[in-house]
C-alpha cells in the first residue's frame, strides 16, 4: 500500500454545499439539528470545547455549591477542558469492562456536590445512556450526553436516536467527526433547559461567523488535505521537519497551541490546566456562530444520514469479517442502527514499535494516549486496560477490500500475547480525583 491512510475522514459534500449557497438557501443547522433529535433548542459555534464550557458555566451559575462533573477516567480529555474552562472539577470513575459507561458508578459518584453526569459513548460503544438519564433525574444532576461518535445512529436498546438521552447533548464537528466542519453544538432536551442554550447562544452571536468564501476555503483545504494525496504529504512533511501542521491547521481553534494535551495533576492530585493554559484558551478562542457555508454542510450531511449510516457501517462488518478470527483482536460492537467513525478494537498482544509504525501507516492507532493524566489511576481498572489495549480502526471512503486486506494482515501477525496482564503504574491520586 503507498502512502499513509488517514484515521478518520468524513465527507462535506461540497457540491451540494454549493448549489445549496447558489439557490440562497437559509435553513439554520441549529433548526435542523432540532427536528433531526427532537430536541427543543441548539447552539452551535465554532468551538466545541469552548461551547460546551459556557453550557457547564450557564448551569453552574443557577445552582449553588454544585462544582463537580462526573466524566470518565477513559474519554475525551476535551470533555475534561470544557470542564474546567467553566471553573468546576471533574470528578473520574470508571468505565465498564466493555468500554460502555458505568451507571453504577456514576450513582457512586453523584454527590450533593455533583452538577452534571456525562453519558459517554466512547468511540460510538454504546452506554446505557437512558439509565444514566434516569439516575440523573432521581438526584437533581444534569446528564450531559455525548453524541460525537453515535450521531445520526439510533440506539439498540430502545431505538431511539443518540443525541435525545440528555438534558442536554454535545455534538463535536471536529475534522473526521460525522460533521467535519469544526466546532460543535449543544442541544437540549427538555423545556426547563432553554434558557440555558439562550445564554450560549447569546454568548456565540458575540462576534459575527466567518465570511463564505472563507468557509468555503476551509472545506476544500479540509477535503484535499484528508484526501490520500494530501494525508500522505502532510504526514511526510511532519516526518522530515517535525512540523505538525495538523494543530495549526485544525478547524478546532483550541488546539492551535496545544502542549501535549494541555493537562497535568497538580500536588494534591486533581487534574488542572498546566501553567497559563486556561487563561490562553479563554483570551484566544474567539467564539463565533458557523457560518452559511459550514451550517449548509451540516445540513447536507444529516439530510444523507441514512447514507452515511450505510457506507460506514458496511465497512465495518467487511473488519468483522476478516478479523474474526485473528486470536488477540477484538473488535467492539456496535449499534445496528449506528454510524461507525472509527471501530473500537482491542489488541490483547505485545505491539512493538515497528509494528505500531506499520499500523499507523494504515491509519490504525491506539486510543487515548498513556501520557493524559488520569491514566495509571488504580480506582480505574477497566479504564487503564483501555487506555493500554484500545486501538481504533478507519472507516472512512478510502477503505476498501485491499485496505482491509492490509490492515488484516497487519493486526493478525500480532500473535505474541501480553504476559502477566496488564499493570500500569500506579499513581499517588486520590480514587475519586
Amino acid at each position: 500500500m503507498w502512502g499513509f491512510l488517514p484515521p478518520a475522514v468524513s465527507d462535506v459534500f461540497l457540491r451540494a454545499v454549493v448549489t445549496r449557497l447558489l439557490r440562497g438557501d437559509r435553513t439554520a443547522l441549529e433548526d435542523t439539528l432540532c427536528s433531526f433529535l427532537g430536541s427543543r433548542a441548539a447552539a452551535a459555534g465554532t468551538s466545541w470545547v469552548v461551547v460546551l464550557g459556557v453550557l457547564l458555566e450557564e448551569l453552574a451559575a443557577h445552582t449553588h455549591g454544585r462544582r463537580e462533573v462526573v466524566l470518565p477516567s477513559y474519554s475525551c480529555n476535551e470533555f475534561t477542558k470544557a470542564t474546567l474552562l467553566a471553573g468546576l472539577q471533574p470528578r473520574y470513575v470508571d468505565l465498564k469492562p466493555n468500554l460502555a459507561a458505568d451507571p453504577a458508578a456514576i450513582a457512586a459518584a453523584i454527590g450533593p456536590r455533583t452538577l452534571a453526569a456525562f453519558a459517554i459513548n466512547n468511540v460510538g460503544r454504546e452506554s446505557e445512556n437512558a439509565r444514566i438519564r434516569a439516575l440523573c433525574d432521581q438526584h437533581g444532576v444534569v446528564c450531559v450526553e455525548d453524541a460525537t461518535y453515535t450521531f445520526l445512529g439510533r440506539a439498540d436498546h430502545d431505538g431511539r436516536r443518540f443525541g435525545s438521552y440528555g438534558h442536554f447533548a454535545v455534538l463535536n464537528f471536529s475534522e473526521g467527526k460525522i460533521v467535519p466542519v469544526g466546532g460543535g453544538a449543544v442541544v437540549c432536551n427538555h423545556a426547563d433547559g432553554v434558557d440555558a442554550i439562550a445564554a450560549v447562544r447569546a454568548r456565540i452571536g458575540q462576534r459575527p461567523a466567518a465570511s463564505t468564501l472563507r468557509e468555503l476555503l476551509s472545506l476544500v483545504v479540509y477535503r484535499a488535505g484528508s484526501s490520500r494525496f494530501g494525508y500522505t504529504a502532510y504526514r511526510l512533511l511532519r516526518e522530515a521537519t517535525g512540523a505538525d501542521l495538523k494543530k495549526r491547521l485544525s478547524m478546532e481553534p483550541t488546539r492551535a497551541d496545544e502542549v501535549g494535551h494541555d493537562l497535568v495533576r497538580d500536588a494534591g492530585g486533581h487534574v488542572v490546566f498546566r501553567p497559563g493554559r486556561a487563561r490562553a484558551l479563554k483570551e484566544q478562542t474567539e467564539l463565533r456562530p458557523l457560518g452559511r457555508a459550514k451550517q449548509l454542510c451540516g445540513v447536507a450531511i444529516i439530510d444523507r444520514a441514512a447514507h452515511v449510516r450505510a457506507v460506514r457501517m458496511t465497512r465495518y462488518q467487511a473488519f468483522c469479517r476478516a478479523l474474526a478470527g485473528a486470536p488477540r483482536v477484538e473488535i467492539l460492537p456496535y449499534p445496528a442502527a449506528g454510524t461507525c467513525i472509527k471501530a473500537p478494537v482491542v489488541v490483547r498482544a505485545e505491539v512493538s514499535a515497528a509494528q505500531r509504525s506499520a499500523l499507523d501507516r494504515l491509519g490504525v492507532i491506539r486510543g487515548y494516549a498513556t501520557d493524559y493524566p488520569t491514566y495509571g489511576d488504580p480506582a480505574y481498572p477497566s479504564s487503564n486496560r483501555f487506555f493500554d489495549l484500545l486501538f481504533t480502526l478507519p472507516l472512512h471512503r478510502h477503505i476498501d477490500d485491499a485496505a482491509v486486506r492490509d490492515i488484516t494482515r497487519a493486526l493478525a501477525a500480532l500473535d505474541s500475547p501480553i504476559e502477566g496482564g496488564h499493570t500500569p503504574p500506579v499513581r499517588a491520586t486520590e480514587a475519586h480525583r
